[in-house]
């Protein structure tokens, strides 16, 4: 199972925000990724930015779906100076094939 929340980035239309992304296991990510294809389709966005903090890369989490998705990109990441944990920005250009079909 794959739990998450989407809204729309403030001051643009053509992005979405995917946040709260929980994943049960891995066996999920090729699920996750098309609900990702249909959030852009049916929001009509163009790119979806996500984050997450580091972890272990045996955990099934945003972080890893990410790090192992071809086509998602990020930046450095930064240090949550509260907590101490890298955080990660990811965006994801939602393919034209895909906001077509």
């Amino acid at each position: 199972m794959v739990s998450y929340y989407h809204d729309r980035l403030n001051g643009c239309c053509g992005i979405e925000v995917v946040h709260d992304v929980s994943f049960t296991n891995k066996n999920n990510y090729k699920k996750f990724l098309k609900i990702l294809h249909k959030i852009a389709r049916d929001e009509g966005v163009c790119k979806i930015i996500m984050s997450d903090r580091q972890r272990p890369r045996n955990v099934a989490s945003l972080y890893d779906f990410c790090m192992s998705t071809p086509g998602i990109q990020y930046g450095k990441p930064e240090v949550n100076v509260k907590t101490g944990n890298l955080l990660y920005i990811f965006e994801y250009n939602v393919p034209r094939e895909i906001l077509e079909s």
